[in-house]
């Protein structure tokens, strides 16, 4: 029953990444042409694909945040109810937006269509400008490593804060065997006040 806070709606939002981000790892490790890629996610926004398990948990926990906007929460409406294990998500105005990947070479369409798009939108929260959006740069990071047992573990260095308290936490379970699910809450809470404080510093340096 932990309770996270959500901090939703136009201001609350950072410079998208995902995208760039997914270009530039095709760029330098992709084989199959970026067009291949795309065509199986303009399929499942189209036609639908089949809501899991683990789907319907996490529309449940985020129903409040889904609900913030009307347009957002259609999504996951059937009949009047959000959705459940085996219905179908439909998603057609996204894809309609990524079939334009079908025809136009990512990254010059990213830049000179998308970032306009998306600005045009985000402007409402105040925060976001074109040139955020246009000059935004991936960048690699060599990920945190652990080793447990007979395995090696990767998790999301800095600026991330989960990746740090992930193996914070973990390393309190090996040490002393067991924890209670309050202390270890207690624990990564700890260390993810820490990381952020960490992080502030880092970027009052830069500015």
């Amino acid at each position: 029953d932990t309770k996270q806070a959500f901090h939703v709606g136009w201001g609350s939002v950072g410079v998208h990444g995902v995208l760039p981000g997914l270009i530039h790892i095709h760029k330098k490790l992709g084989v199959l042409p970026f067009r291949v890629l795309v065509e199986q996610a303009v399929e499942a926004g189209k036609n639908g694909s089949k809501v899991s398990k683990n789907q319907e948990y996490l529309t449940r926990v985020l129903r409040p945040v889904i609900s913030s906007s009307k347009e957002v929460k259609n999504l996951f409406l059937k009949d009047g109810r959000f959705l459940r294990y085996g219905d179908k998500f439909y998603n057609k105005k996204l894809s309609s937006f990524l079939s334009s990947f079908l025809y136009e070479d990512p990254e010059s369409f990213y830049r000179n269509e998308v970032c306009p798009l998306f600005c045009r939108a985000l402007s409402r929260g105040g925060i976001i400008s074109l040139s955020d959006l246009q000059n935004y740069k991936v960048k690699e990071r060599t990920p945190l490593s652990k080793k447990y047992k007979q395995h090696t573990i990767l998790t999301n260095p800095s600026p991330s804060t989960g990746g740090q308290t992930i193996l914070v936490g973990l390393d309190e379970l090996v040490e002393k065997r067991s924890w209670a699910p309050a202390s270890l809450k207690r624990l990564c809470s700890q260390q993810t006040k820490k990381t952020i404080g960490q992080l502030a510093g880092w970027g009052q340096q830069r500015t």
